[in-house]
């Protein structure tokens, strides 16, 4: 125990007062745990919002510091010392779990050879990184670290802990034992990784010293360069205290002249001490004090144990050998088994029984079902897995999980939080969560065991499992653990809950002619969603089909759609997939996706929607039916009642119409002089800007050329049939045929649904006299048989400014290429232009 004066106490508890009295106001500072001196780091060892208290500084405290509480204390970088002497640096009280650590470089406890460095009394402290160095108990034991229990003042007693997992415990001292570690009765100090040494005891134990009834569990690191004065250079064991060494080293270790025990001193008849593992390295031809005796175990056939040296114990049970094709039965001593908990008096030898292995059945096919991937912010994960279909009676279902992940500063994914179906599978660090988050990222697992007389396949792979009825995704994978009892099954696909796509708006080629290619648009454009492929497949049972995609061609064994068929009937279909920025940002489909296609909502029923179980993909099939529209030419355009004799002064009238029932119409008329000078029927509605000068009234003595513009009825639903003009379509004003030739800037070959033409009827007025005839109206067409225009109506591109002779000899000049480009451009942009179509009809 430590024995500080009377005098150290009152003088650091006065120096306390003085020094903190101006610092009173400073209590309460600001949110974080990062501290730089001693009044900060103190309110932060009392407030439990703060996990992890960081330094921000060198402090040196001006008396020992209390930790009651779970708390860790990254030194990062810095020193923490005391300015008192022969005091605690820092107590871990009963209540108290310290953990330390050291986020920087050269972060350490220092106790300037006048200091201890921590009294752990009925707590726990734990060191992973950083320095305890220079402390000493100059008339006590433990220099860095006094381990002890609460004795009387606390019931019911409770019994310190020290772990080490890594850092430096060096140069340091004790006035009696124990100068890095002293443990006290009931106590425990496990030494897993890290370093002691240069440290020196004034009595016993240069490093360690274990008090009776206490236990020192050495499975790693290293002591090395300590020495005592009297017994133990590196540990002492004293009366009934205990030594478990299963790894480590200890190494240049020593006593002084007439002391025992270079590495380790207990006595024979009290010490209880068991090698299992471990090395001792030079510490003389005598390392340890006492006689211990040796338990060797004779595998016979199967894989090497270490012996063990013992003493005042029994042997510790080791690892079970492996042999093939047999099934380890015990370790036996003579004919009876083992049973670990004898006494050692005597050097024995354990030998392993074996029995054949029994021949068990290997599980190379999963399927688990009915997991749950589709949860909505709030929800709470749930156990759903359930085994089905193949092997299921061969395993069980340990447990579910689902991990939460958090990309960090460096872009990289990690886990943040845990849900386990079984509680037990939690660990003591394990941060737990219930519900699922808005754009959170999860990942499933599960994990299975298989029953008695079956293992799993170690060359188990994501295809030979099934999740929810489908192959698991590529980024999922398969372990198969602990000799082929358990396999752990991790559904590589994240969960973002609450970022369904709620629609697709798709515009697409859907309708076709009878002889038309198939022919596909370039998909959606949208940056959450990419089109895969879009699809056409015949209704015959034919097998024939075709997609926009070269890939997804070869499903159809070569039997692809190179045109549509009259009278045959094709389903569409469309695959979507989320796209890198839609991952990115945990888009995923759903049952609920709408699809819309050129604007039209499509009505779905659940059977023409397949959404992957991942949500990455979703398939729309069989959405709309086309049947190619049979196309019938126009052979004979009419327009009767067409007012086209005027006399001088008359303004012009448009009168024309065309029969009933016919499968075209007239949607303008016109009359034009020159290029400049004109007046079309839709005026002012459109056109008005075609003609710079408007005819108000015809004048005498000039010509005027008629010109007409027809539309096709296009595609009839219910006739299945789209019309249109042909190149040798013939055009009949008033009853009689007309020639006319199309605006050179169409370059159809006059098969579609427009005839915006000039033709060769033209009108002079003649001026007002007593003569009925008051206009010449020509026409070079007079004759009505079938092939009357043959020679000029063919659609070609002809110069309108060469001139055309009429029937009475004169020039036609007809209206040019300014007005004629004009007036072409201007009719497909504005005036609603019909051309030939039909409508795919929708799949209910």
């Amino acid at each position: 125990m430590k024995k500080r004066s009377l005098q150290g106490r009152i003088t650091a508890f006065i120096l306390t007062l003085c020094l903190a009295a101006p610092q009173m106001s400073m209590l309460t500072f600001a949110e974080n745990s990062t501290v730089s001196n001693e009044t900060e780091l103190k309110s932060a060892l009392e407030n439990t919002e703060f996990a992890e208290i960081k330094l921000g500084g060198n402090i040196e405290t001006t008396w020992e510091l209390d930790v009651e509480r779970t708390v860790t204390l990254d030194l990062n970088g810095y020193t923490l010392s005391c300015s008192s002497t022969d005091e605690d640096i820092i107590r871990v009280r009963s209540s108290g779990n310290l953990t330390v650590k050291d986020s920087g470089t050269n972060g350490k406890i220092d106790g300037q050879n006048k200091n201890f460095g921590f009294e752990v009394k009925g707590g726990t402290l734990t060191l992973e990184s950083g320095s305890i160095v220079n402390c000493t108990d100059a008339d006590g034991d433990g220099g860095a670290v006094d381990v002890s229990n609460t004795g009387v003042t606390e019931t019911p007693v409770k019994y310190g802990k020290f772990v080490m997992n890594g850092g430096t415990i060096k140069d340091c001292k004790a006035g009696d034992d124990g100068a890095a570690v002293d443990i006290g009765m009931g106590c425990t100090f496990t030494m897993n990784d890290g370093t002691i040494s240069n440290c020196r005891a004034e009595d016993d134990g240069g490093a360690v010293f274990v008090k009776q009834g206490g236990f020192f569990v050495m499975n790693s690191g290293t002591i090395e360069n300590c020495s005592a004065c009297n017994n133990g250079g590196a540990v002492n064991i004293y009366e009934n205290g205990s030594f478990t060494m299963t790894g480590g080293t200890i190494k240049d270790c020593k006593v002084d002249l007439g002391g025992l025990g270079n590495a380790i001193y207990g006595k024979n008849n009290t010490a209880i001490v068991v090698f299992s593992g471990g090395t001792i390295e030079n510490c003389g031809v005598f390392p340890w004090s006492f006689d211990e005796f040796t338990v060797t175990f004779d595998s016979d056939g199967g894989s090497a144990v270490s012996e063990q040296k013992v003493l005042n114990t029994s042997a510790i049970e080791p690892n079970e050998p492996k042999r093939n094709g047999y099934d380890f039965a015990g370790w036996y001593l003579n004919d009876a088994k083992y049973t670990f908990d004898t006494k050692i008096t005597g050097n024995i030898t354990l030998k392993a029984h074996w029995t054949p292995a029994a021949t068990l059945s290997s599980i190379n096919m999963i399927d688990i079902e009915n997991v749950k991937l589709d949860y909505q912010p709030g929800n709470a994960p749930q156990a759903s897995a359930k085994r089905t279909v193949t092997n299921q009676d061969k395993y069980d279902i340990l447990f579910e999980c689902w991990e939460k992940q958090e990309k960090d500063v460096d872009d990289t994914m990690h886990t943040v939080g845990y849900w386990y179906s079984d509680e037990s599978v939690y660990s003591d660090d394990d941060v737990r969560f219930n519900t699922f988050e808005k754009g959170g990222r999860y990942i499933y697992s599960v994990k299975l065991q298989a029953k008695d007389g079956y293992t799993f396949d170690r060359n188990l792979k994501n295809e030979n499992v099934t999740l929810n009825g489908a192959s698991l995704p590529s980024s999922a994978w398969v372990m198969v653990m602990d000799d082929g009892k358990t396999c752990l099954i991790q559904y590589g696909t994240e969960l973002r809950p609450g970022q369904a796509v709620e629609e697709i708006r798709l515009d697409a080629i859907i309708n076709f002619n009878a002889g038309d290619k198939p022919l596909f648009s370039t998909g959606v454009i949208d940056p959450i969603v990419d089109t895969d492929h879009q699809r056409w497949d015949a209704n015959d049972g034919s097998g024939y089909g075709i997609t926009s995609s070269d890939y997804w061609n070869g499903r159809y064994n070569g039997k692809l759609i190179t045109k549509f068929e009259a009278d045959k009937s094709y389903t569409y279909g469309v695959y979507f997939k989320i796209s890198d920025l839609g991952m990115e940002e945990g888009y995923r489909f759903d049952q609920n996706t709408k699809l819309y296609i050129n604007g039209e909502e499509i009505t779905l029923t659940p059977d023409q929607i397949d959404v992957d179980d991942s949500g990455e993909t979703i398939w729309f099939s069989n959405v709309l039916t086309m049947t190619p529209s049979t196309v019938k030419v126009i052979d004979v355009v009419e327009i009767n009642d067409a007012t086209i004799n005027f006399k001088d002064g008359d303004k012009p009238v448009f009168t024309g119409n065309v029969p009933d029932g016919a499968n075209y119409a007239l949607r303008a008329a016109w009359w034009e002089l020159d290029s400049k000078t004109g007046l079309i029927s839709t005026e002012p509605e459109w056109g008005s800007e075609i003609y710079e000068n408007k005819i108000s009234a015809f004048e005498a003595g000039k010509t005027y050329y008629y010109g007409v513009y027809v539309t096709a009825v296009g595609f009839v639903e219910s006739e299945n049939t789209s019309y249109i003009f042909g190149p040798d379509t013939k055009l009949k004003i008033n009853g009689e045929f007309v020639n006319y030739k199309r605006y050179e800037n169409d370059t159809s070959d006059g098969s579609d649904g427009t005839l915006w033409v000039i033709t060769d009827l033209t009108m002079m007025p003649k001026a007002n006299d007593t003569s009925s005839d008051s206009s010449d109206t020509n026409s070079d067409s007079k004759d009505t048989s079938s092939n009357n225009s043959t020679n000029t109506n063919s659609n070609s591109n002809t110069d309108s400014k060469n001139p055309a002779k009429n029937n009475a000899g004169s020039t036609n000049p007809n209206t040019g290429n300014n007005v004629s480009g004009i007036l072409l451009t201007f009719v497909i942009a504005g005036s609603g232009l019909v051309v030939a179509g039909r409508r795919s009809r929708k799949n209910k």
